[in-house]
């Protein structure tokens, strides 16, 4: 199974889901991000924001979680510093 991270317009982690391996295949048999991507924005609307994650952390450094940000430089999940300023 696949997992992808719905970003809020900020690069913060809204949701993950789990989308099945088939999606992602390509007419060769290759995984794509793209197709996954096409699917949930098919399905949740096209203004939405996907990005992949995956358990093991081959996918952008660690597996993302709600509240964490994605880091589109560094193509990575991080967590978010905290706010001392409170």
């Amino acid at each position: 199974m696949a997992h992808f991270a719905q970003l809020y317009s900020n690069n913060t982690v809204a949701n993950v889901i789990v989308v099945d391996n088939s999606i992602l295949l390509d007419e060769t048999g290759t995984e794509q991000e793209s197709l996954g991507i096409a699917f949930l924005k098919q399905t949740f609307g096209a203004d939405t924001t996907w990005v992949q994650t995956s358990y093991s952390g081959r996918i952008r450094g660690r597996y993302a979680g709600i509240g964490m940000v994605y880091e589109p430089v560094a193509d990575v999940f991080m967590v978010p510093e905290p706010d001392l300023a409170l």
